[in-house]
């Protein structure tokens, strides 16, 4: 199961719609806090997180999930970013950091190799970071 977090709801129907289309079993919530609420995160084969809202933030949530012994791998989306949240989700172990706007098939594949575990090929910096700290093509 997908875990997609996303507050603006025009995103949130269009990956949810994508991820059904990929034949790909999820559940999409408004934020964080109603995720939070309504299920433990940690349950989810692969988090699909946005940045910035209101309440905790996708960071904030990536960060939470990470001090548990069975974290799924997180891909964060944004269509902001600055080098201070790029480090921090870094740290956090994100698998990648997607910065909107991405093509279905970009963000398909993503999800795809976190749920395998297979990290994602060499990139810039720019476009990629994943957990073990190579560079992939997703982070912004």
């Amino acid at each position: 199961m997908i875990y997609l977090v996303e507050d603006d709801d025009a995103t949130r129907k269009a990956i949810s719609l994508l991820l059904e289309c990929e034949a790909l079993e999820a559940c999409a919530f408004p934020s964080c806090d109603d995720l939070c609420q309504k299920t433990d995160p940690t349950s989810a084969d692969c988090l699909i997180l946005d940045v910035h809202m209101r309440g905790t933030t996708g960071l904030e949530l990536l960060e939470r999930v990470r001090r548990n012994d069975r974290c799924p791998p997180v891909i964060l989306m944004s269509g902001r970013v600055a080098g201070d949240i790029l480090a921090r989700a870094t740290a956090a172990g994100v698998f990648a950091v997607l910065e909107k706007p991405f093509s279905g098939t970009e963000l398909i594949e993503t999800i795809k190799r976190a749920i395998a575990g297979r990290p994602l090929p060499a990139g810039p910096a720019s476009r990629g970071a994943a957990p073990d700290g190579g560079s992939g093509s997703n982070a912004t």
